[in-house]
């Protein structure tokens, strides 16, 4: 990577164009969330108003019953993780104008973690950088979890960090408060909170 290209701009990150980008990218997956909640809780109400104008019985009834079901909790999930990302999106963009990127060296490691369900093994993976921060007074590594890779989405984001196991990352944020870490350009955005020493959690 060209050395050039490592160096954060100077002022407030979101001044940066390639940081408004990223910032609208994520902000876009969650509208793309709240459309397809909308759509399957529209076919929820949809099956609803036809059963209320239709109640013969059909030997349907219950196939349709089961997908509306479905439809249902899948509905309210998108939503919800709408509503994450889109509060998440807000309290980036308020950090990103209040604060400018800084360059950290990290180290990027995975942690797999395993879970019996009851009805099987459940694994998940967890990209995790060792960095220090010198702007925080930093002389030991911090560590923050940059979230599963258990969906098809999860792995999207880690894949770039799998690619550049160490190296130089940005990160901007208070010292003793949340932080947004990305890899130079930047790369998708991630939002972490500093914790003790040994431990930087999500946020």
């Amino acid at each position: 990577m060209d050395v050039l290209y490592q160096v954060p701009p100077y002022g407030p990150a979101l001044d940066d164009h390639a940081t408004q980008v990223a910032l609208r990218r994520y902000r876009s997956g969650a509208w793309l969330l709240v459309v397809a909640g909308v759509v399957l809780l529209g076919e929820v109400a949809g099956e609803t108003v036809y059963e209320l104008s239709d109640p013969l019985a059909s030997p349907l009834d219950n196939l349709r019953d089961i997908v509306t079901g479905v439809c249902f909790f899948l509905g309210l999930l998108l939503l919800s993780g709408a509503v994450i990302r889109l509060v998440k999106a807000r309290r980036w963009r308020r950090l990103l104008a209040e604060h400018a990127w800084r360059a950290v060296g990290y180290v990027y490691a995975e942690h797999f973690t395993t879970v019996d369900t009851g009805e099987g093994a459940s694994t998940s993976v967890v990209g995790q950088l060792s960095v220090v921060d010198p702007a925080a007074g930093a002389t030991r590594p911090r560590f923050v979890n940059l979230g599963g890779a258990s969906t098809p989405w999860g792995e999207w984001r880690l894949r770039a960090w799998r690619q550049a196991p160490q190296g130089v990352a940005w990160l901007a944020g208070d010292v003793s408060g949340t932080v947004v870490v990305a890899l130079p350009g930047p790369g998708p955005l991630f939002g972490a909170r500093w914790g003790p020493v040994s431990d930087f959690r999500t946020a």
